[in-house]
């Protein structure tokens, strides 16, 4: 409808989490079709198609393959049949980052929060890169009289910040925070995640290598690859590509159950 109100600058999450996003997908699955805490050690071609093995020697044979893993792990998976693939894959650099939660009372910060939260600018020499108002974008994150803050520190600007403590942490996110914020009390919860390797970076010629990834890829029907290494690192871009995978491996598959 054009005459509606856009909501393209709108947040939207779940009120339990993104793992209800998973949860529920995983509840339309038969119990039978997830395994969960193997290791993949190596995917290989057959004649009938593709066949995983796994580090407790587990053999699962398959029509297709979606590899949804940091392409770092997808190129080791796919160096046994295709080389070139693997190095292609391991040209995307991976950055870490370390998420500090706290929680403080709404009347102990002075700053209005009049927004979604705040970037830091390489100039400002602050090892946090942002910060986001989890409780603003959606209130649920905290209850009625509380702010839930959720900063990032360290990329690859402040890498040292991953030898810290969870104590070091969470003590400097603080204070900085306080700095900028107005914030006049201890935070009354913390948690600390590191998130190691997990974000790709997309440097100049991205698109160019994800061309050459793809036309590898197109080589080897049953084959697909997606995550956040490729086209968007966001959860829409991602969903968007696992959809499309999901698709062209089923379209794939009907065309040779057809011949």
């Amino acid at each position: 409808n054009k005459n509606s109100k856009s909501t393209y600058n709108s947040f939207v999450s779940f009120k339990g989490g993104m793992q209800d996003l998973t949860n529920t997908l995983a509840a339309f699955l038969p119990k039978e079709s997830i395994q969960l805490n193997k290791i993949v050690d190596k995917i290989t071609i057959t004649k009938d198609g593709w066949r995983i093995v796994t580090s407790n020697n587990d053999i699962i044979d398959a029509n297709g393959v979606i590899i949804a893993t940091p392409s770092i792990q997808t190129a080791t998976l796919v160096r046994g049949f295709d080389p070139l693939l693997a190095d292609y894959l391991s040209e995307i650099k991976y950055t870490s980052s370390v998420i500090i939660n706290l929680v403080y009372k709404r009347e102990d910060i002075s700053h209005p929060l009049n927004g979604s939260g705040f970037v830091v600018p390489i100039g400002e020499d602050l090892p946090i890169l942002a910060c986001t108002f989890s409780s603003v974008k959606f209130p649920e994150r905290a209850k009625p009289g509380m702010v839930q803050l959720r900063c990032v520190m360290g990329g690859s600007i402040y890498p040292e910040v991953f030898e810290r403590d969870d104590t070091w942490l969470s003590t400097k996110a603080h204070s900085y925070l306080s700095n900028i914020l107005g914030i006049n009390s201890q935070p009354i919860f913390k948690m600390v995640s590191r998130n190691i390797k997990t974000f790709p970076q997309y440097t100049v010629g991205h698109l160019d290598l994800i061309s050459r990834i793809n036309s590898r890829v197109i080589k080897y029907p049953g084959l697909e690859l997606s995550g956040n290494a490729y086209e968007g690192v966001g959860m829409p871009d991602c969903v968007q590509l696992g959809e499309k995978a999901a698709e062209n491996l089923l379209d794939n598959i009907q065309g040779i159950n057809k011949t």
